[in-house]
C-alpha cells in the first residue's frame, strides 16, 4: 500500500468519526465535491492546501491525517510481511510426510498399466480387422 492509498484510508476514518457527508465535507472546506471523492477513493495525488483544508474541515490537522496514514501503512506492509513468510514456511514443509520417491513411482506404474491396456486394446482391434 503506498502513502496515497494509506492517506485515503486515514481521510475515511477521520470522515466517519466526524459524522460528515461528502457533500458537506465539501461545503465546509471549499474543496469541490468530485475532487473529495477522488482524494477518499486514492484516485489521484493528494494535494497539500486540499488535505489542509479537508482535514480542518474534520476538527484534524494534516499531521494527524498523516500520522494515521503512516500507521496504516506500516500495518499493512506488516502484514503483507507476515503473509509472506506464512507462506514460506508452507512452501519449506510442502512434503506433508509425503514420499516423493513413492509418488513418482506410482505415477510411473500407472503410466505403464495405462500403456499396457492400449497395447492389448490395440492387439484386439488388430485381430478383428483379419
Amino acid at each position: 500500500m503506498d502513502i496515497n492509498e494509506a492517506t485515503a484510508k486515514s481521510l475515511q476514518a477521520a470522515r466517519a468519526v466526524s459524522g460528515l457527508t461528502f457533500a458537506e465535507l465539501s461545503e465546509k472546506s471549499g474543496v469541490p465535491e468530485q475532487t473529495i471523492y477522488r482524494m477518499f477513493g486514492a484516485k489521484r495525488d493528494i494535494k497539500l492546501p486540499q488535505l489542509s483544508a479537508v482535514a480542518h474541515a474534520m476538527g484534524m490537522t494534516v499531521v494527524e491525517i498523516m500520522q494515521d496514514a503512516e500507521r496504516i501503512q506500516m500495518r499493512s506492509q506488516r502484514h503483507s510481511q507476515d503473509a509472506a513468510d506464512d507462506a514460506d514456511a508452507m512452501l519449506a514443509s510442502a512434503d506433508n510426510g509425503i514420499d516423493i520417491d513413492a509418488w513418482a513411482n506410482r505415477i510411473r506404474a500407472e503410466d505403464a498399466l495405462r500403456e499396457a491396456a492400449q497395447s492389448v486394446e490395440s492387439e484386439r482391434d488388430a485381430e478383428e480387422r483379419r
